[in-house]
C-alpha cells in the first residue's frame, strides 16, 4: 500500500510539472517571446540573408534587443564580425558569413551546452534567445531569407 502511494505521488507530481511547464511555453508563445520550434532545433544553424544589413546595424539590434528571461548576455567580437552569447548552461553566436554586394549573409548556431539525456538544460531559454534574434533580423529586412540547415553536433561521455 505505501508503495502504491508512492507511485501515485510521483505521478501526480510529474503531472503538475508537466502542465507547469505546458503553461508557461503557451504564455510565451502568446506573449511572441517564443516560437513553438522543433524539439531539437538547437541541434541547427540558422543561416539569414538580408539586404541592408550591416554589421554595425545588426549589432546594435541584436544589444537592443529584448532577451530577458533567456538569462542570457551578449558580446560584441568587431575583429571576428560576430556577437557571442553565453547563458547559465550554453553559449551561441552569430557571425557575418559572407557578403555578395546588395546582401549580407550571417550564421547563428549554439555552440555547446550541457544536457541531461539529450535534452538541454535551458531549452526555453534558448529559444527566447534564438527568437530574439530572429526578430532583429526580420526588423532590419523584413523579406530576409531564413534557411536552416542541420550542424555536426559531438557529445562526450559525463565520465571523461
Amino acid at each position: 500500500m505505501e508503495t502504491f502511494i508512492i507511485i501515485l505521488i510521483s505521478i501526480a507530481l510529474v503531472a503538475v510539472v508537466y502542465v507547469l511547464g505546458k503553461k508557461r511555453r503557451d504564455a510565451l508563445i502568446a506573449d511572441n517571446r517564443i516560437v513553438n520550434r522543433p524539439y531539437e532545433f538547437f541541434k541547427n544553424a540558422e543561416i539569414f540573408t538580408l539586404t541592408g544589413a550591416s554589421f554595425e546595424r545588426v549589432v546594435q539590434g541584436v544589444l537592443d534587443a529584448d532577451f530577458s528571461g533567456a538569462g542570457a548576455s551578449a558580446t560584441k567580437s568587431d575583429s571576428r564580425k560576430a556577437v557571442n552569447f553565453k547563458g547559465p548552461t550554453w553559449k551561441a553566436e552569430f557571425y557575418k558569413k559572407d557578403n555578395d554586394g546588395e546582401r549580407d549573409v550571417y550564421y547563428f548556431h549554439f555552440q555547446s551546452w550541457d544536457a541531461r539525456n539529450g535534452t538541454p538544460y535551458g531549452l526555453t531559454e534558448m529559444n527566447i534567445l534564438l527568437t530574439a534574434v530572429e526578430k532583429v533580423f526580420l526588423a532590419i529586412d523584413p523579406a530576409a531569407q531564413v534557411k536552416t540547415v542541420p550542424i555536426k553536433v559531438t557529445s562526450k561521455p559525463s565520465f571523461l
